[in-house]
């Protein structure tokens, strides 16, 4: 994702210009992946869009950080240096049953298409900040009304 972090910017401005975000979605965000300069600058541009955001560098990290929050959503690279993201994804998804999770990767052919009940999709790197933005929308509208039908 490293040569993509000057990339956003200018998607950015587009989703802003089509849809502005709401002030705070509080959809909660727990993006991994090895490459810090990327993490960071991605992580900044979802703050400022208003997702609450945590990162971690490994898998080690994610799993301390999920055990410790909650998690709505989780976007992750597939090759991480402790481990797979998938391994990580499969603990995460059995101990919540709301959990999303977008596997970041250039290996997309390791997905196959996503069938519309699954709780996981991918996006190839490198990211398109406006469908990455798009696809988070629409979960927390998901979340929005799953919430407004608990009784």
């Amino acid at each position: 994702m490293s040569q993509r972090a000057g990339g956003f910017g200018t998607a950015r401005a587009q989703v802003r210009a089509v849809s502005p975000a709401p002030p705070q979605l509080q959809l909660s965000l727990l993006l991994v992946d090895d490459d810090t300069r990327t993490v960071r600058r991605l992580a900044q541009l979802l703050r400022d869009d208003g997702f609450d955001v945590h990162t971690a560098a490994d898998l080690r990290t994610a799993r301390a950080l999920a055990s410790t929050i909650p998690v709505d959503v989780a976007l992750m690279d597939v090759r991480l240096p402790d481990g797979d993201g998938r391994a990580l994804a499969s603990e995460l998804l059995a101990a919540s049953s709301s959990l999303r999770v977008i596997f970041i990767t250039i290996y997309p052919e390791l997905f196959a298409p996503t069938d519309p009940g699954t709780r996981c999709s991918s996006l190839t790197k490198p990211v398109d900040y406006a469908k990455l933005v798009a696809v988070l929308h629409a979960l927390d509208d998901e979340r929005q009304l799953h919430l407004a039908a608990a009784p």
